[in-house]
């Protein structure tokens, strides 16, 4: 079995280029990204073990996304290279004045949504203790099964389940589609992390609130977050609620910002675990909404701690704001205490 991880990720492997145009010239930056990959650089900046799996094209932006995860120390043997002239996925940020972004994606048939359900390797699935996907990659096959399968790997060797869609609706065919695909995805995850946008479009009511609590009655994960922006965040936990607002900070660029929140998140959900405030064994999954049996020991966070840790991940979210870029953008905990502390 191959090294113990704390957190992998399986999906999007990709060159985010940030465009600037002056006059008639357009530059291009580019650095390794897509969300799972920015969530693992912001957990890895926490001291967590992590390791990615996907697929890349024999290019150099493939050899360029590699050699930037593993500086940054996160786990790359899980990350093959495509033998059949596929290339590696690319995407043009735009920002606005206000640093928030646009995506602009070239991914017909590239490398990472051509990782198909046999390419995974079980042995890392199976030494992981969450396993994180979201439906970038998932938006046709074999990528989609990949992702599920990869998910239902890890849950029956007793890893905990992460899912943010990251929905971006330009990249499906249609809607309905992109429902049901979140929607099989919810039914196998613990810790569910989703943007009021998101919750809006899964359970058809406009208010945060009551979409959160409607999904959480739903699919009853054992943690649902949901990101507001510059409103803040809200989760629910057991019978517990509690919503905490952002941080004021100069924002430069908002890539990475929710994958920066979901990497502390998922830390501190560690951290409790390291604890053994936890408890042992899996944690509330929806068996009532169709997932696979899993135990029903309660996850024990109260108000208060539930509080902290949203107002520990809005920090890392909002700092991650302050810099260009996903991957390098991501705090460390000293500089995220300075800031919520």
């Amino acid at each position: 079995m191959s090294e113990k991880y704390d957190i992998v990720s399986v999906g999007e492997s990709l060159i985010d280029f940030l465009s600037s145009a002056d006059g008639e010239e357009i530059t291009l930056t580019g650095r390794a990204g897509g969300g799972p990959a920015n969530m693992l650089a912001s957990a890895t900046r926490l001291g967590r073990r992590c390791c990615h799996i996907s697929k890349v094209g024999d290019d150099a932006a493939g050899r360029f996304f590699i050699d930037a995860l593993s500086r940054h120390g996160i786990g790359t043997e899980g990350i093959l290279t495509d033998a059949s002239g596929a290339l590696t996925t690319l995407a043009i940020v735009s920002l606005d004045e206000a640093g928030e972004r646009s995506f602009a994606f070239y991914r017909e048939q590239t490398a990472d949504i051509m990782l198909s359900a046999d390419e995974l390797d079980e042995g890392i699935l199976a030494g992981c203790r969450i396993l994180h996907f979201s439906t970038v990659s998932m938006t046709s096959e074999p990528a989609r099964g990949a992702n599920l399968r990869a998910a239902c790997l890890a849950r029956a060797a007793g890893a905990r389940i992460s899912f943010d869609p990251n929905y971006r609706a330009f990249l499906w065919k249609d809607e309905s589609a992109a429902i049901r695909t979140m929607r099989d995805a919810m039914r196998l995850a613990d810790y569910v992390k989703l943007s009021d946008e998101e919750a809006a479009l899964l359970s058809g009511k406009d208010d945060p609130v009551a979409a959160a609590a409607a999904l959480f009655e739903e699919y009853a994960p054992a943690l649902l977050a949901v990101t507001l922006g510059a409103g803040g965040s809200m989760a629910l936990s057991g019978g517990i609620f509690a919503r905490m607002p952002s941080y004021d900070v100069d924002v430069v660029d908002t890539t990475g910002a929710g994958d920066g929140f979901w990497g502390a998140m998922l830390h501190r959900l560690l951290l409790r675990e390291d604890a053994g405030a936890g408890g042992s064994g899996r944690i509330g999954a929806g068996a009532g909404a169709g997932a696979p049996e899993a135990s029903d020991s309660p996850s024990g966070i109260d108000e208060s701690e539930l509080k902290d840790m949203l107002a520990y991940a809005n920090a890392a979210g909002a700092l991650a704001a302050t810099k260009p870029g996903g991957i390098p953008a991501m705090p460390t905990d000293t500089e995220i205490r300075a800031l919520y502390g």
